[in-house]
């Protein structure tokens, strides 16, 4: 299957319009934030402004394009490495209440080191290992973000 790369740009615009209106219709659930103080849905809000941006400067340039040009580059997806992301991305969301962050993070991050990045095994399995825990210790210690604990007592 493959798409030109105008409408290609579209689906991800429109995907990404969908995703912001989302996220703000969940920040407005949110409590609100206290002067001086930003509250829970502060954040959410802001990431959805800029997504719902993005995704309508991405749909107007795709637009601009479509009405140009008929001959537009053809996009694949015949690319190994997008759907091994993929699939690491959604194995590590359904891991990651039952085996902790930690684990689920360092399982994610050895796929993607090994097999997108052409990390040896030995480099790969460190590099997962101290990039999970060093990323745990800055959610936990420094931002004070409580991570699921999984089967490791952290």
């Amino acid at each position: 299957m493959s798409l030109t790369l105008p409408r290609g740009e579209a689906a991800v615009a429109a995907a990404l319009a969908v995703l912001a209106a989302y996220v703000l219709w969940e920040a407005a659930h949110m409590p609100a934030s206290a002067p001086g103080q930003p509250g829970p849905g502060f954040f959410p809000a802001i990431l959805g402004i800029v997504l719902f941006t993005c995704g309508a400067v991405l749909l107007w340039q795709s637009w601009r394009t479509l009405k140009r040009s008929t001959d537009a580059a053809s996009i694949s997806f015949r690319y190994p490495r997008v759907w091994i992301t993929l699939a690491a991305l959604v194995a590590m969301a359904g891991a990651l209440e039952p085996l902790g962050f930690v684990l689920a993070a360092t399982l994610f991050l050895l796929v993607l080191l090994r097999f997108c990045g052409g990390v040896g095994w030995t480099a790969a399995g460190v590099g997962s290992i101290v990039l999970a825990v060093a990323a745990w210790s800055f959610f936990v210690f420094t931002l004070g973000v409580a991570l699921p604990r999984g089967i490791f007592p952290l």
